[in-house]
């Protein structure tokens, strides 16, 4: 959900009231941190200080950092961490020794910056041997490598001195929004040798830097190695907005190199027809859109969304015109042979009904100039109401559907039953029925059943494969 400037404005004056009028109320000093939270959202970092430091007995680590990065007071940051850990002798939280270090190497303390992580590593070896919790076992082994990353950059900034290359790099970029340059926008650089998952999100422990008021962006004194570059932008920056990505970022940064990327977004190219409430009942829908400036090429990009997530992968057909035509049958095959299993062994929703329960084509169209690079897209960042992604119905949702959703698979069962007694032919209950008894019965005769005059009527080949594949059960 986007955040309105009306729904921020409310929640400043609730929290405000909160500590303004109840302070004896407990949840009164975690208004002062909402408050922070919402004013760093903001950009106004004066009144993200106030708050903060009036609730700085409940402040998040990563929201100290957050602030004192963004506006480079990085002492004021370290001597307000080094007074929590100072002071908080009962509970260990490593997040506070890791933002406190991390402020140190932003302001060129590489030496403080080493012993504060040894202090850190120092105590969760302590805890460990009391007991073998996980995330400190983790967060230990993370934290040996930053302060072999630490020891790297002192090593190189004392070349420097001495007049020999340093082997550090920069990243740089710029963040655009139809060609204008938006200030204030968060860049995070995420080391892959630090952190192995591939999310990156909107941290505040990450590091990160803010794009001036041409919208440019410098991080320097960056080691070589693989690196995600992320992005942390206000949503309504972008409303209706399209990302291009041309896939040219960079990643590796080599010794002293500049690893470039840029964040371009567009205004959305405009769907002409449909509209976002047609229900298809045939086989092909004819899909146009206005003309974009510039393209030479356009991609009509489509895929099945089913319950749980997407069915197919997207599929992208090129044309020269600015409209086209959707294969139904090739989006969205008949039958969805994939099924999964939650934690107690039990069929997920999405098992059993494939694509049926409001099974929706999704589409959008690409532009491209005449070297082939994307410069617009009709897919936008954030989906709202009046800017929303296209998507077409081809199947409806029927009530057992919603039992089968709320995993009352027996009851969807008796009432499928009940109607297909009524209406015989229908393939979305068939469907459903040969899907529970294969995975909820295990009465594969029924399922075969079902199977057989689902192939009956509509003579799709995977259902006669799949019934022949469970004669061997």
């Amino acid at each position: 959900m986007v955040p309105t400037d009306e729904a921020l404005n409310t929640a400043i004056s609730l929290y405000k009231d909160l500590i303004g009028n109840h302070s004896n109320d407990p949840w009164a000093k975690w208004g002062y941190i909402r408050l922070a939270e919402i004013y760093i959202y903001l950009g106004d970092y004066k009144e993200a200080e106030k708050y903060l430091i009036s609730g700085k007995a409940k402040a998040d680590a990563g929201l100290i950092y957050a602030l004192y990065n963004a506006t480079g007071e990085y002492d004021k940051g370290i001597n307000l961490l080094e007074d929590l850990i100072q002071n908080n002798k009962s509970y260990f939280d490593m997040s506070y020794y890791d933002s406190l270090a991390n402020l140190y190497i932003q302001s060129g303390k590489y030496d403080e910056a080493i012993y504060t992580y040894e202090q850190a590593v120092n105590k969760a070896a302590e805890i460990n041997r009391e007991s073998s919790q996980e995330y400190f076992i983790d967060k230990k082994e993370e934290m040996k490598i930053k302060i072999k990353k630490a020891q790297e950059m002192k090593y190189d900034k004392e070349m420097e001195i001495k007049g020999i290359d340093s082997e550090m790099g920069e990243c740089r970029g710029r963040v655009t929004v139809d060609g204008r340059g938006v200030e204030g926008v968060r860049i995070y650089i995420k080391d892959k040798e630090i952190y192995k998952e591939n999310y990156i999100g909107g941290s505040f422990d990450l590091p990160f830097t803010i794009t001036d008021k041409d919208g440019y962006y410098c991080i320097d004194d960056v080691l070589p190695g693989e690196y995600d570059i992320g992005i942390g932008i206000r949503p309504n920056e972008i409303l209706g907005k399209a990302y291009l990505d041309n896939m040219d970022s960079q990643r590796i940064l080599q010794p002293r190199g500049i690893l470039l990327n840029n964040f371009e977004f567009k205004t959305s190219i405009e769907i002409l027809t449909p509209n976002d409430e047609i229900k298809v009942s045939e086989d092909k829908l004819e899909i146009s859109w206005k003309e974009y400036e510039g393209a030479e090429s356009y991609s009509l990009v489509t895929g099945l969304m089913i319950e749980g997530g997407y069915g197919t992968s997207m599929v992208e057909d090129k044309t020269e015109e600015n409209k086209a035509v959707i294969d139904i049958k090739k989006v969205a095959p008949g039958f969805m042979g994939l099924a999964s299993f939650n934690d107690e062994n039990k069929p997920t929703p999405g098992t059993l009904l494939g694509m049926y329960g409001e099974g929706r084509v999704i589409y959008g169209v690409q532009a491209y100039d005449r070297n082939g690079k994307l410069i617009g897209s009709s897919m936008p960042v954030i989906k709202t109401t009046k800017l929303p992604r296209h998507f077409v119905l081809i199947t409806q949702r029927l009530e057992g559907d919603n039992l089968i959703k709320e995993e009352q698979y027996e009851k969807a069962r008796d009432w499928f039953l009940s109607y297909l007694d009524k209406n015989p032919e229908d393939v979305h209950s068939l469907y459903v029925l040969a899907r529970y008894y294969e995975y909820c019965e295990e009465d594969y005769a029924k399922a075969k059943e079902y199977l057989k005059r689902l192939y009956k009527i509509t003579k799709i080949e995977e259902y006669k494969s799949h019934m022949e594949g469970l004669s061997d059960k």
